[in-house]
C-alpha cells in the first residue's frame, strides 16, 4: 500500500506491518560480511531495521525452505551472520513458513511488539 515492491506475499505483510508501526527499515539490502575463516560473503538481507540508537536488527524470512538449494544458501547466511555476532534473541529475527504452515499475521505482530518495539521506547 505504500509502494514498496517485494518478492513475496509474506514479505509484503512484514513490510506493511513495519510501515504501520512506523519502524524504519531497509528492504533487500546487500551486505558483505567475513566468515570465521576470513572469506567475504555478500548477500541480500530481507529487512534491516534501524533502531534509534543506531543498532541494526536483521530480519530474514524463509518461505521456500522446501527447496534444497534455498536451505543451503540460508544456512550459510545464518552461519556468516553468527560469525559477525548477529544472532537470534539479540539482533536477528528469522521467520519461516511452508505450504502446510503459512506465516501468521498475529505471529508477526507479536514479534514486532516483543522484539522490535522495545528498541523504540524511551
Amino acid at each position: 500500500s505504500f509502494g514498496l515492491k517485494v518478492r513475496s506475499k509474506s514479505e509484503a505483510l512484514i513490510a506493511e506491518l513495519l510501515h504501520l508501526w512506523k519502524i524504519p527499515f531497509h528492504y533487500d539490502e546487500e551486505v558483505a560480511f567475513k566468515d570465521s575463516a576470513g572469506n567475504w560473503h555478500t548477500f541480500s538481507v530481507d529487512f534491516i531495521i534501524m533502531t534509534p540508537s543506531g543498532e541494526k536488527i536483521y530480519w530474514e524470512h524463509m518461505g521456500l525452505f522446501h527447496e534444497e538449494l534455498y536451505r543451503v544458501r540460508n544456512f550459510t547466511k545464518i552461519r556468516v551472520l553468527y560469525d559477525n555476532e548477529i544472532m537470534l534473541s539479540n539482533n536477528l529475527i528469522i521467520t519461516m513458513e511452508s505450504k502446510k504452515h503459512p506465516l501468521n499475521p498475529s505471529t508477526l505482530d507479536r514479534i514486532i511488539r516483543t522484539q522490535i518495539l522495545p528498541f523504540f521506547e524511551s
